[in-house]
């Protein structure tokens, strides 16, 4: 139940802040906005203020903004007075900004939260620039890109992290690169052809860093914790088999 609730709540919070920008455009070009409704028909409980009815409504997968002077399915044109305050009396621009607000209030949201969660969490850091994992016959393979090999810089561009690693191939792309890799003791440079890259259409890494087996954190009141597990201890084996 509890996940049909939640589900429910984040749909209504996106729906909220859609029809949200759908109804600011409509006011600020003098739109008549007739109902306000979270949910579809029929209508449970809500409010009206001067001309809208602010309302909440039984089926909870979506809403709507209902304007003066909008033609629905129906294609019903009786209602259709001519009025300065109706839809369809506005200029097209003017409607066009109306239809896209709810799209760009989603974005705002989605930007909203998005900086939250950085401002809160930050962005998490990989810190290691050994590489644990190679796609088979992918762009870094093809280019000579091994498993143990420890990446030092792309284009003379110095790595510690592999958040180093992404951000530097990113802003290389379309461009020749230089990767100077430690193996075996010994640095060596691999080229990475821009003509490569684009005919595999690899805008992305397809290597993954070599993460080690240690314990990061425990949760309380856990098996973990209750076995004796400590943030720290580095996984050697479990059951008998071992754990790289």
């Amino acid at each position: 139940m509890i996940y049909i609730l939640s589900i429910v709540f984040v749909l209504s919070v996106l729906v909220f802040f859609h029809e949200l920008g759908h109804f600011l455009m409509a006011k600020l070009f003098g739109v008549r906005v007739e109902r306000f409704s979270i949910g579809f028909p029929p209508r449970l409980f809500g409010i009206k203020v001067g001309e809208t009815d602010y309302c909440i409504s039984a089926i909870p997968f979506g809403g709507y903004v209902k304007m003066s002077g909008v033609i629905d399915e129906s294609m019903d044109t009786a209602s259709l007075k001519g009025e300065p305050y109706e839809f369809a009396s506005k200029k097209w621009w003017q409607k066009v900004v109306i239809l896209v607000g709810g799209v760009t209030m989603n974005l705002i949201l989605a930007w909203f939260i998005m900086g939250a969660l950085m401002h809160f969490e930050g962005e998490p850091i990989i810190p290691v620039t050994t590489v644990g994992y190679v796609a088979e016959e992918g762009v870094m393979e093809n280019a000579g890109i091994r498993v143990g090999d420890k990446i030092l810089a792309i284009n003379g561009q110095p790595v510690h992290t592999w958040n180093d690693i992404r951000d530097r191939y990113l802003s290389n792309l379309g461009q020749r690169m230089i990767i100077k890799v430690e193996r075996e003791g010994k640095q060596i440079e691999i080229v990475l052809d821009p003509d490569v890259i684009k005919e595999k259409k690899s805008d992305r890494l397809d290597i993954f860093p070599l993460m080690p087996a240690k314990v990061g954190d425990v949760l309380p009141d856990t098996p973990a914790q209750k076995a004796g597990l400590m943030r720290g201890d580095r996984i050697l084996s479990i059951s008998g088999t071992p754990v790289h």
